[in-house]
């Protein structure tokens, strides 16, 4: 008899379901405590999952059903799902303190020729659509370095080894801990607009909106 009990206690008891979760070209989550104790607290049976294979294009991804929740700088169309804007970025040329263009006060896209440039390894198709709308001139990097994941690049950059744009919000606490220097890049479109997009219909859909609420209110992306 215990043993149907413990059985019929597990039928009644609601199921945990996974809420499978990407971000566009990073793979740091400086907010992912405030989003699990937001999460827990209003769906309590409902797990988070970051979904890394699906950085590269996480919108593919979602229309294929093999993510729930994607947060996105790229526009494109989003048919059957609901997009929320959670934040506005910005986009700093980020190097180590003693790396050449330091030095300079006002840096321009030719500055960057002479070094390598390191940017997350997202689809080329993605990539050619990121060039196009932050180098609007057409003066891009020359020696571009793909890495899939936002910590190597981190590590690269401390190294002294090349640059790259990386949001504010990625780099600040490397910034104040005085191991990298940001320098705003003239003549370039360094600016985001972050959106959370997911099912506007589904088991999951109320759960995601309550991540999108908790990203809005703490400002985590910005």
């Amino acid at each position: 008899i215990p043993k149907l009990v413990s059985v019929e206690k597990a039928l009644r008891s609601p199921k945990v379901g996974q809420l499978r979760l990407a971000t566009q070209c990073y793979t740091a989550y400086r907010w992912l405590p405030l989003v699990t104790m937001a999460l827990r607290a209003s769906h309590p049976n409902v797990r988070l999952r970051i979904l890394v294979a699906a950085t590269r294009d996480p919108m593919m991804a979602l229309e294929a059903d093999q993510l729930d929740l994607a947060l996105v700088h790229s526009n494109p169309p989003f048919p059957g799902f609901t997009a929320r804007i959670v934040g506005e970025d910005e986009l700093l040329l980020v190097m180590a303190p003693d790396h050449p263009l330091a030095m300079r006060k006002r840096v321009r896209p030719p500055h960057l020729h002479e070094h390598t440039f390191y940017v997350f390894d997202s689809s080329s198709q993605m990539l050619r659509a990121q060039a196009a709308q932050t180098f609007p001139n057409g003066d891009a990097p020359r020696e571009v370095a793909r890495v899939p994941l936002t910590e190597a690049i981190i590590e690269l950059l401390r190294a002294g080894q090349g640059v790259s744009l990386l949001s504010r919000w990625i780099v600040r606490p490397f910034i104040e801990q005085g191991q990298l220097i940001a320098r705003p890049l003239y003549g370039a479109n360094c600016r985001r607009t972050w959106r959370a997009v997911y099912r506007k219909t589904g088991p999951l859909a109320s759960a995601s909106k309550a991540i999108v609420e908790c990203l809005r209110k703490n400002r985590a992306i910005s």
